[in-house]
């Protein structure tokens, strides 16, 4: 996904703020996608932006033994 590669060059540049804005925008847009969920949830993490991470860790991702699939409940990042 071109905004998780854009969210991780701003990392290594250590724009950790325009990281996390993009990380965000890429998981907004790929609401089912776990890895751009939890890449939202570090990068904010690391801008000491706490209270934007409660909302997707209230949501735990359930894992479905059967089919082998996560199963996300739809988080929305402010």
């Amino acid at each position: 996904d071109l905004l998780a590669d854009l969210g991780y060059t701003y990392e290594l540049a250590g724009r950790k703020k325009d990281a996390a804005q993009t990380y965000v925008r890429a998981a907004n847009a790929s609401p089912s996608h776990i890895g751009l969920q939890l890449n939202a949830a570090q990068a904010l993490i690391r801008t000491a932006e706490l209270c934007k991470v409660k909302k997707t860790l209230e949501h735990p991702p359930q894992f479905d033994i059967v089919t082998k699939e996560v199963i996300l409940s739809p988080v929305s990042f402010p």
